[in-house]
């Protein structure tokens, strides 16, 4: 299964980000080339659409960093909208200082559906 893909929904081009079920250090390598791909996309794309998924996954202060890199701060410069899967326990309250310390408002959603449907609202 290919981790960094578009997917399409009701005629929108959302970029999804999978990284559901890995461990910490293959997260922060799939963050990284998810990072890359934003970057490229930015040449070509304005105001994406995002939806990173964190199911099965725990959160660390290692993903917390390469969240916060430049690199991150780099890719997410044309996403208009993001929205998160998986987002429980531990991971609401870094959710909540990724938000503050980017300025971002990354909004937490429980299905796949939920998220979808955010991100192509006005």
């Amino acid at each position: 299964m290919e981790r960094l893909r578009f997917i399409k929904y009701k005629e929108h081009k959302i970029v999804l980000i999978d990284n559901s079920g890995l461990n910490e250090d293959d997260m922060i390598e799939n963050m990284r080339r998810g990072n890359k791909f934003l970057i490229n996309l930015n040449r070509t794309e304005s105001q994406m659409l995002l939806i990173v998924d964190f199911r099965n996954t725990y959160g660390t202060e290692k993903v917390m960093t390469e969240l916060k890199s430049p690199e991150a701060a780099e890719g997410m410069k044309n996403v208009k909208k993001t929205a998160v899967l998986g987002i429980t326990g531990i991971k609401k309250i870094l959710l909540n200082a990724y938000n503050k310390f980017t300025g971002k408002n990354v909004r937490a959603f429980n299905d796949m559906e939920e998220a979808q449907e955010y991100l192509i609202s006005k």
